[in-house]
């Protein structure tokens, strides 16, 4: 609840009921709020890509045994 309050996406109203604004306005403030999540884990990133020796065949396992752990749960 506490990050719906948060979340300016939230607070992105249709000031002019025009939908074409509100949804660019919806868009950009995505793009801002995913590269700042984004900027704030690069060294997250990073250690996970040190420990693959290639990354697309590293990120695809990685990606399917998780998938399998959400499925069988």
């Amino acid at each position: 609840m506490g990050d719906a309050w948060l979340n300016p996406l939230n607070y992105i109203e249709d000031r002019n009921a025009n939908l074409l604004d509100s949804t660019e306005e919806s868009i950009a403030a995505t793009a801002f709020y995913t590269v700042n999540r984004t900027s704030l884990h690069v060294k997250e990133y990073d250690n996970f890509k040190k420990d693959a020796i290639e990354l697309y065949p590293f990120l695809r396992n990685f990606y399917e045994s998780r998938r399998n752990k959400l499925i069988s749960e």
